[in-house]
């Protein structure tokens, strides 16, 4: 019996070893909409966002210029300073392979 739990354990944490570099390490915009899902405390958010571009329309009306990149993802997640509810997020490139992402509200 405790063999059977140790296997089991030992297999979560594998999978769990592998998954993180491929999901979360922040080289593509998604990877870093999951990042940012996560660092605000919602694990099953994260898992669950599958992040999408918006359209530039959107983009404007939730940064002011269409040149800023955002994600819409199918989870809302609380962020910021009231924890308000956001369904979409904005990707800031750093360079050529990391991006950093931020909860986005609309401009009013």
């Amino acid at each position: 019996m405790k063999k059977r739990w140790l296997k089991i354990g030992m297999f979560v944490i594998t999978i769990w070893l592998v998954s993180t570099p491929i999901f979360l390490i922040p080289y593509t915009p998604q990877n870093a909409v999951r990042l940012s899902i996560l660092e605000n405390r919602h694990p099953i958010a994260s898992m669950f966002s599958f992040p999408k571009r918006s359209a530039k329309y959107i983009s404007a009306e939730y940064s002011g210029s269409k040149k800023m990149v955002c994600y819409d993802v199918k989870m809302s997640f609380s962020a910021g300073p009231g924890r308000t509810n956001t369904t979409t997020v904005r990707i800031k490139r750093i360079n050529a392979h990391k991006y950093k992402a931020y909860p986005a509200y609309p401009i009013a």
